[in-house]
């Protein structure tokens, strides 16, 4: 979506960190939607993002057809339905560490290993690393 964007003339992802954070998808609905004016555009900036309001308003002032605007729709409903997949993996991952939570704790404690790592190192070894 990013190359699609750029090929647009929206750089949106020259200043948003992700396009799949809510900011910059609240941004791809209003200009799917029909919004056109870069400043409406930008005041759907959340936090941190509200200090890029100029390089947002400067990313976000370029034309866009209808045939960008519908592929846009298509790519940001692949986003959402990818998103609400890997939510339901992470449901059913967590599920399943639920007996190796402790091992998973006592690792994350190291510097360095997230709590993706820690599942992944005790799904692989186990939960007794005396082995």
């Amino acid at each position: 979506m990013e190359k699609f964007l750029e090929s647009s003339g929206i750089k949106l992802c020259s200043v948003a960190s992700s396009l799949t954070k809510v900011p910059a998808r609240n941004m791809l609905e209003a200009l799917i939607d029909g919004e056109r004016d870069a400043t409406a555009l930008a005041e759907l900036a959340h936090r941190s993002m509200r200090r890029k309001i100029p390089q947002l308003i400067d990313a976000l002032e370029r034309r866009l057809t209808d045939h960008h605007a519908f592929r846009m729709k298509i790519f940001l409903h692949q986003i959402y339905e990818l998103t609400a997949a890997i939510e339901q993996l992470i449901v059913k991952i967590d599920e399943a560490m639920a007996p190796f939570r402790d091992a998973c704790s006592a690792l994350e404690t190291n510097p360095g290993i997230s709590l993706a790592s820690a599942q992944v190192i005790s799904a692989e070894i186990g939960a007794d690393i005396r082995v």
